[in-house]
């Protein structure tokens, strides 16, 4: 039986690319892991990137110049 409810794809949906998949793992809790998130993700066709580190990581950099 899978873990995926309706809700917890909801979630994953919802806050993917605003946390780590380590982070959605231990939030979810028993059952998800975080290459489970991982996975699902991919299936879900969302995107790899992490919005709130990549707009971070790009303004530290245009700063450094």
């Amino acid at each position: 039986m899978s873990n995926w409810t309706e809700e917890k794809v909801e979630f994953l949906k919802k806050n993917w690319g605003l946390t780590t998949a380590r982070e959605l793992s231990e939030q979810m809790g028993t059952g998800f892991t975080r290459n489970s998130i991982i996975g699902k993700a991919s299936r879900l066709g969302l995107s790899a990137k992490i919005k709130t580190r990549a707009a971070a990581s790009n303004k530290d950099f245009e700063n450094s110049n």
